[in-house]
């Protein structure tokens, strides 16, 4: 078997001894809660990656993940081979290829249903993002209502129209996350310093809340996606950090690869095995779910690596110190 979407869902599916469309649509629901459940237990180091952020210039506040895009306008265009008569809409996301960040889906187009010699369509409007790490947007498409799948990519952050000639034979969907799980250590301006990592309110008591401008010296979190710098900076500034990231989910195709390792299939097997046997109400429920358990802890003892004192993880909700309780 291999480790990708199609071979895990056929897998899966058969050993719960149900291979019909309908409950496959429920195990592949599983594997990425599977996935998703295992991802956020630990600190797992193989995701673990480096990201970047503008700390605009005369702002103390920032966001460290991509904004949501707005939605495209859509006009029909002759040629193509779009189905004559289907419904189309059309989203977008951001991409950042150096730290491999994807925004959440934008917002949708309206509707247009191609007609007559027009089966294709072209997207105007198609928004650029403010931020100049951004490094190509993503095109997702959805027919009469369907989920909206990856129909192609902009490779710039300028061009505002983009064509769309044929349907999408894509299994990718657009995401409904933010890619970015939780901040590992402090941030950083490279070739220059470190940010000193504070709480909200240590770094308003210590500067006596007054905001001031110069060159970044303070950072605290906000919030799950937005920290404070100490003072505002006078020019746009390029931040590096790291962060654990949330996986992309995973498709029922032979190109979707979980990201995570596969010496990990044990525990998402148990943990899919556990889900099954949960919605069927069947005997041994329960110690499927420990069995999934201790799967997973045994994992984290022998794979997992310890963050050092030194490096620990900065919550949302932090201590006095600025790190989780």
């Amino acid at each position: 078997m291999g480790w990708n979407g199609a071979d895990l869902l056929s897998d899966f599916s058969a050993e719960l001894g149900d291979t019909s469309t309908a409950f496959q649509t429920k195990v592949l629901r599983w594997i990425n809660d599977g996935i998703r459940e295992i991802s956020t237990s630990h600190n797992w180091h193989f995701l673990r990656e480096k990201g970047k952020v503008i700390l605009a210039s005369g702002q103390d506040t920032h966001s460290i993940i991509l904004t949501t895009p707005s939605a495209p306008t859509l006009a029909a265009l002759a040629g193509g081979s779009l189905e004559d008569g289907g419904s189309y809409k059309v989203l977008v996301t951001f991409y950042e290829s150096v730290a491999k960040v994807e925004s959440r889906a934008g917002t949708a187009s309206a509707a247009i249903v191609p007609t007559g010699a027009n089966l294709s369509i072209t997207a105007n409007s198609v928004p650029v993002s403010a931020s100049t790490l951004v490094t190509s947007r993503r095109i997702y498409v959805s027919k009469d209502g369907a989920a909206y799948f990856y129909y192609g990519e902009i490779a710039n952050n300028t061009a505002t129209t983009t064509t769309i000639t044929a349907e999408t034979s894509s299994t990718v969907q657009a995401p409904d996350f933010d890619a970015i799980h939780m901040i590992d250590g402090d941030f950083w301006l490279e070739d220059d310093r470190i940010l000193e990592g504070y709480t909200v309110q240590r770094l308003r008591f210590e500067t006596n809340g007054a905001v001031s401008d110069g060159t970044p010296s303070i950072w605290a979190p906000v919030n799950e996606h937005e920290i404070v710098v100490y003072p505002k900076p006078t020019s746009n500034t390029t931040a590096s950090f790291y962060y654990f990231k949330l996986p992309a989910q995973v498709f029922n195709s032979s190109d979707s690869q979980p990201q995570i390792p596969a010496w990990l299939f044990d525990t998402l097997y148990s943990y899919v095995i556990w889900r099954g046997y949960a919605y069927r109400d069947r005997d041994g429920k329960e110690s499927k779910k420990i069995n999934y358990i201790e799967s997973l802890g045994d994992m984290i003892s022998r794979k997992g690596k310890p963050v050092k004192k030194s490096g620990r993880v900065r919550g949302v909700t932090p201590d006095s110190d600025g790190f989780p309780a």
